[in-house]
C-alpha cells in the first residue's frame, strides 16, 4: 500500500482537482490521509465528501500548526508501505502513482524519484526530469548530487514515494524554508538505492502571481538545511570526496538567501540579515575558500561581493532587477 499525505489549509479553490486526480490513479492500492491544519473556508466539507465517496480517504483535523506539522501528523497516521506527499493545490496525472512504486518494487529501492511539471494555471512552464532513469546506490546518488540539484529534483518531497521503514526523521517543525530538502537529507541516509523514474505527472502549481520564494528564511536555517545536505553527503562519500561539493551547496545556498533577503525587505533589515551570514564561522569559511568560484556567474558576483563585505551593491542590484 501506498500512503499519500495531503496537507490541507484553505484549499477550497483547488482541493477538488488535488483530490480528484488522486482518486483517479491507475494504481489502487493507496491511501488519501488529508490533514485539515486548522481550515477556515470549505476545505473540511470537500475533504469529508472523498471519505464518504471512497474509503481510501482519510480525514484528520489538527489545530493550525503549519504544513510540516500536517505531514508529520500524516506520516504518525498511515499505514502503508510507501509514503509520498502532495500539495493540495497541485495535482497529479493518472500514471503517476504507479509509475513510481512500479520502479521501487521492480529494483528493490528504498525511494523512487520522479520528475515534475511546474504550471501556472493555463500552461506548463518547466519540467523537471533526471538526465538518467535507473536505479543507484546512495554513493553514485551522492556523487551525482549536483546534477540533480540542476532540476530541483532533491528539494521537494512530492516527487518521490519512500519505503516507510527508511523515514527515521519528521519534518522539522520550526523550519519556515528548506524543510523539504532537510526531510530528504536526514532519510536519504538511510537507504541502499534509489531509482529515477521517466515520469513527470507531478504538477506544481505556481501561478504568475506567486510571491518570491525564500522571504522568511535566514542564517540559521540556511545553515541547517545545508547541513543536513552535508550529512548526507558525508554518509556516502569519504571527506575528501564530500566536502568541496558541501561548501559550494552552502555557498550557493547563502548567495541565493542574501539575494532574495536583498529584494523582499527593506535596506537597514535586509543589511542586519546579511550581517548574520557574515557573522557565522560556517559561512565565511567557504567565502575563505572562494567556493563562490563554481557557485555559476550570478552566485559567483554575489560571493566576491560578499567576501569583500561589500554588502550594498547586492541590496541595491537586488531591487533594481526586482
Amino acid at each position: 500500500m501506498v500512503s499519500i499525505i495531503v496537507p490541507v489549509y484553505n484549499s477550497e479553490s483547488f482541493l477538488e482537482r488535488c483530490l480528484g486526480s488522486l482518486k483517479c490513479q491507475t494504481y489502487t492500492d493507496f491511501e488519501v490521509m488529508m490533514i485539515n491544519d486548522g481550515s477556515t473556508d470549505g476545505s473540511e466539507v470537500i475533504c469529508r465528501k472523498y471519505c464518504d465517496e471512497d474509503n481510501r480517504f482519510k480525514y484528520y483535523y489538527q489545530n493550525n500548526a503549519g504544513c510540516s506539522a500536517a505531514r508529520n501528523n500524516g506520516i504518525k497516521h498511515a499505514v502503508g508501505d510507501y509514503i509520498g506527499f502532495c500539495d493540495s493545490d497541485d495535482w497529479l496525472s493518472a500514471d503517476y502513482i504507479k509509475s513510481l512504486i512500479t520502479a521501487a518494487q521492480e529494483s528493490c529501492s528504498d525511494v523512487a524519484i520522479g520528475g515534475y511539471r511546474e504550471h501556472d494555471g493555463e500552461k506548463v512552464i518547466y519540467v523537471a526530469a533526471a538526465k538518467e532513469f535507473g536505479q543507484m546506490s546512495k554513493q553514485e546518488l551522492a556523487l551525482k548530487f549536483w546534477e540533480f540539484q540542476e532540476n530541483f529534483l532533491l528539494n521537494s518531497v512530492c516527487n518521490k514515494l519512500y519505503r516507510r521503514d527508511v523515514i527515521s526523521a519528521l519534518f522539522d517543525e520550526s523550519m519556515t524554508c528548506g524543510e523539504d530538502m532537510q526531510f530528504n537529507m536526514m532519510n536519504l541516509q538511510n537507504i541502499s538505492s534509489a531509482v529515477t523514474v521517466d515520469a513527470t505527472g507531478y504538477f506544481y502549481y505556481k501561478p504568475p502571481t506567486q510571491s518570491m520564494k525564500y522571504p522568511k528564511n535566514d542564517a540559521a536555517q540556511c545553515l541547517k538545511y545545508s547541513d543536513g545536505i552535508r550529512q548526507f553527503l558525508a554518509s556516502a562519500l569519504p571527506e575528501k570526496e564530500y566536502i568541496d561539493k558541501y561548501e559550494n551547496y552552502l555557498c550557493c545556498n547563502m548567495c541565493r538567501d542574501v539575494y532574495t533577503i536583498s529584494a523582499a525587505n527593506p535596506y537597514k533589515t535586509a543589511r542586519k540579515m546579511i550581517n548574520e551570514f557574515l557573522d557565522k564561522p560556517e559561512f565565511r569559511q567557504v567565502l575563505e575558500h572562494r567556493a563562490w568560484q563554481g557557485a555559476g556567474r550570478k552566485y559567483a558576483v554575489i560571493g566576491r561581493l560578499l567576501s569583500m563585505n561589500m554588502v550594498t551593491p547586492i541590496i541595491i542590484a537586488s531591487k533594481l532587477r526586482k
